[in-house]
C-alpha cells in the first residue's frame, strides 16, 4: 500500500494531460481509463480511498458521494468550465478545495461559431452530401459555392467571453 496521497480520476484524459498525469509521482494515480463516464456505483468505491478526484462534468458531486468519500478528501477539480453538477455549499461545508477550468472552451466554441458560420455561408453540408454519395460530377459554378464571407458583417449577439473570441 502507498504512502502517497491518492489521486482518482473519473475518466481517461486526452492523450498530453494523460502522459502528464501518468508521469507524477508525487500521488497515487488511479483512475477510470475509459472515454465513457464511470458507473455510480464505481464512483462511490473509489472516492472511499481518494485524497483528491479529478472528475468530469457527467460525475454528480453530492451528499451520496460525499459521504462515501474518504474522511481524508481534500481536493474535487472538475474538468469543466461548469460547475453545476458540484453541490458548492456542501463541498464549502466540509472543508474541500474545488478547482475547475474557467475559460478552457473558450476559444475553441469561437472557433467552433466560425467553422459553423462558414459552413453554412458556403453550403459545406450540401456539397459534402453530393460527394458522399457519389453524385458529384466535377466543377460547377452553380452548385454549392454559398456566399462568400468577403466584406460582409458578422453580427455577434452577446458580447461575452465568447462573443469577444468569435471577434478576435
Amino acid at each position: 500500500m502507498s504512502s502517497r496521497p491518492v489521486l482518482f480520476v473519473t475518466r481517461e484524459l486526452p492523450a498530453l494531460a494523460q502522459r502528464r498525469l501518468e508521469a507524477l509521482t508525487e500521488v497515487e494515480v488511479r483512475q477510470h481509463r475509459q472515454i465513457t463516464a464511470i458507473g455510480r456505483s464505481d464512483l462511490l468505491q473509489a472516492v472511499a480511498s481518494a485524497d483528491g478526484l479529478l472528475c468530469m462534468l457527467s460525475d454528480k458531486i453530492d451528499n451520496e458521494l460525499l459521504q462515501a468519500a474518504n474522511p481524508q478528501l481534500k481536493v474535487i477539480s472538475t474538468c469543466s468550465v461548469g460547475y453545476d453538477h458540484i453541490d458548492t455549499d456542501l463541498v464549502k461545508q466540509r472543508g474541500l478545495k474545488l478547482g475547475y477550468t474557467p475559460n478552457v472552451l473558450t476559444d475553441a466554441t469561437a472557433d467552433t461559431t466560425v467553422l459553423l458560420a462558414l459552413m453554412a455561408s458556403r453550403r459545406a453540408k450540401e456539397a459534402l452530401d453530393i460527394v458522399h454519395s457519389g453524385r458529384g460530377g466535377g466543377f460547377s459554378l452553380s452548385t454549392g459555392l454559398g456566399t462568400q464571407f468577403t466584406d460582409k458583417t458578422l453580427g455577434i449577439v452577446g458580447f461575452g467571453r465568447i462573443g469577444c473570441a468569435t471577434a478576435h
